[in-house]
């Protein structure tokens, strides 16, 4: 059996993704308590972005990948929980520069306040497509040649 997340928490969740998908940058701290933490999966050795750090620490991150786009977004694709704790798949892509297309499909656990503020974030991205990014915004820095991912 699914359960609904209480209508704040879903709204919190929904306006959260919302802002995350338009670039909303100064909004996103207002979601979260004051000391939340965001672990994303993988190997801080091995992946870029992965293990524990504050939402302040993690929020440049996302500007820094996602404004590199010509267009982005960050959809959700499903929405379930349950008192205290959201978990939703989503999937982001980016378009551009030049014919780049870049999508990942992302699940996170959110755990939430009964005031509706995030107070930890779990994610676990495709790190293969991130670090494919990665790699080819370095090639393509002052490179006119154009790539999709497929």
């Amino acid at each position: 059996m699914v359960f609904i997340p209480p209508p704040v928490l879903k709204a919190t969740v929904i306006a959260f993704i919302g802002d995350l998908s338009d670039r909303k940058w100064d909004s996103l701290p207002g979601y979260f308590t004051s000391d939340a933490n965001w672990w994303t999966s993988g190997n801080p050795d091995l992946v870029t972005g992965a293990g524990t750090t504050t939402v302040t620490e993690h929020l440049p991150l996302l500007s820094g990948l996602a404004d590199q786009f010509t267009d982005y977004s960050f959809d959700i694709v499903n929405i379930v929980g349950d008192t205290g704790r959201v978990m939703l798949e989503a999937q982001a892509k980016g378009l551009g520069p030049q014919d780049l297309v870049y999508i990942n499909n992302i699940t996170m656990s959110l755990k939430m306040t009964d005031a509706g503020k995030i107070a930890d974030m779990r994610e676990y991205p495709d790190h293969v497509e991130i670090n494919w990014l990665i790699q080819w915004f370095q090639d393509h820095q002052s490179n006119s040649t154009s790539a999709k991912r497929h």
